[in-house]
């Protein structure tokens, strides 16, 4: 076998049990053994060389005698003649060129590259002449074909078994570049599980902070709950949500009232002489009575109703029936302190009930309800990216124990032993 390695060797290294091998000493024993194996391939290469450096020089013999064999071409048809001597002028000349050229002796596997390199280029011109001028040697210069036949198989047979080497070596440093890629791909995944694996350790304590602020935080609102200050509130709130839907409904029937007559008073905006003030006060009527409506406004408001009555009396302002129009505006002229005695009356009441607030901090039971509603919107993101995380470093740590397993196998094609990863 080639490098020396004997077959026995090899079935008892790969009888051998398992060994452990830390990632970070891959590279390094892939190395030892490439330098291993390319000195033994360089020592196993020089006698070849001799060997095709010898059958070179029988080559150049042979050439040699060709050059002063005149070949019997003195019958031969001038053509041909011709084309003879210039083909055995060709060969002589190639192959004496490059049965000069030296190969350089190896002392090492980048020598026994650059030999290689040499003897392949004296190899392809031999070859390259040969083939050219195959014809004429098979013809008139036969007795010499044989010869150079069998030392050429043999330069090639050497020359073969030295490339065989070199693509043996070659194909250990692809997988050497496997190897590595396998195991830069397995460091960034250990590094990314490490990054995860932290992160998810720090996930989990924020969800345990989370859960004690919940339980803090649910507690203190029970306790507040409990509290007689807070079914005062409640009873509050219940009051005032009473009261609020009363005030809606009065403030419907002003707004109700008002919107009988919202067609003269729009049109009465636009031919209205009233000054600034009252106009501004006219068009909020329009918008929101019943906001508009209070008792600091009552001349103004019964000014304004006032003239647009007389508008539509007098023809300015045109509706379809100005008589009921003119009814609808002194019904409400009449009605006005009924309104705004109703509307004070509310919001009398509304303000009495929210000065009754007690000692009930409601300030304080709302920033819980929000920490409570924040905390728990916290925890479920929390357990969202957990699972995550978790779903992530499980698929992972397969992925990264795969890629383990793919190493060994590697290595034991690669090394001819069993190897046992470890990180």
């Amino acid at each position: 076998m080639v490098f020396g390695w004997g077959k026995k060797k090899e079935e008892t290294e790969k009888a051998t049990l398992a060994q452990e091998i830390q990632i970070s000493e891959i590279m390094h024993a892939l190395e030892e053994h490439k330098k291993s194996r390319q000195d033994i391939a360089a020592q196993e290469s020089k006698p070849r060389f001799e060997t095709i450096k010898k059958e070179i020089q029988s080559i150049f013999r042979i050439i040699n005698n060709l050059k002063d064999d005149d070949l019997n071409l003195d019958d031969v048809d001038n053509r041909i003649k011709v084309i003879a001597v210039r083909g055995k002028a060709e060969i002589v000349e190639t192959i004496t060129k490059e049965a000069k050229t030296t190969i350089p002796d190896v002392r090492n596997y980048e020598s026994m590259l650059k030999s290689t390199e040499v003897c392949s280029h004296i190899l392809k011109k031999i070859g390259d002449v040969l083939g050219k001028n195959s014809r004429i040697v098979h013809i008139f210069a036969k007795k010499y074909a044989n010869d150079l036949k069998a030392h050429l198989e043999t330069v090639t047979t050497n020359h073969q078994i030295i490339l065989k080497m070199i693509q043996e070596i070659k194909d250990f440093e692809s997988s050497e570049n496997i190897i590595k890629e396998k195991i830069a791909s397995l460091t960034s995944l250990s590094e990314d599980l490490l990054t995860k694996i932290s992160g998810l350790a720090k996930h989990k304590e924020s969800l345990k902070q989370y859960e004690n602020l919940i339980a803090g935080t649910e507690k203190k609102l029970q306790e507040l709950k409990s509290s007689k200050e807070y079914a005062q509130f409640l009873s509050l709130q219940s009051n005032l949500k009473r009261l609020d839907e009363e005030r809606n409904r009065t403030y419907k029937e002003i707004d109700d009232e008002f919107s009988k007559i919202s067609r003269p008073l729009g049109k009465y905006v636009y031919v209205t002489s009233l000054d600034k003030q009252l106009k501004v006060l006219l068009e909020s009527l329009i918008q929101t009575p019943s906001g508009t409506l209070e008792a600091t406004k009552k001349d103004a408001i019964i000014t304004i109703l006032e003239s647009c009555m007389k508008g539509v009396i007098s023809g300015t302002v045109s509706v379809k029936e100005s008589e009921k129009t003119v009814g609808q505006i002194t019904h409400l002229i009449s009605i006005l302190d009924q309104l705004i005695r109703r509307k004070e009356e509310h919001e009398k009441k509304i303000r009495a009930a929210k000065e009754q607030a007690g000692s009930f901090d409601q300030n304080h039971f709302a920033d819980l309800e929000k920490r409570l509603s924040d905390a728990k919107e916290d925890l479920d993101n929390t357990t969202s990216k957990i699972r995550s995380l978790e779903s992530e470093i499980e698929q992972q740590t397969r992925q990264s124990e795969h890629l383990l397993e793919e190493l060994s196998e590697i290595l034991y094609k690669t090394l001819g032993r069993k190897y046992v990863v470890v990180k």
